[in-house]
């Protein structure tokens, strides 16, 4: 079985192709890279309590474990 180590780049400023490089010189694998952005105010999602949610539950005699009795 393979092992593998992973570490996680935060980036706080530019960016250069340089690290990329580098990383992959010393035998790195790039395997994702993340993106975020600041959602302006048109895009924000519904603020908590504002969105209704329900569940149902409803039990049958197949899924709530009751058996029946062989002839």
């Amino acid at each position: 079985m393979a092992y593998f180590e992973r570490v996680r780049d935060v980036v706080s400023g530019p960016f250069s192709p340089d690290v990329i490089q580098q990383r992959m010189a010393s035998g790195w694998q790039m395997v994702s890279i993340e993106w975020r952005r600041e959602l302006p105010d048109s895009e924000a999602p519904p603020k908590a309590g504002s969105t209704k949610t329900s569940l149902t539950v409803c039990a049958s005699p197949m899924t709530a474990g009751s058996r029946r009795a062989s002839a």
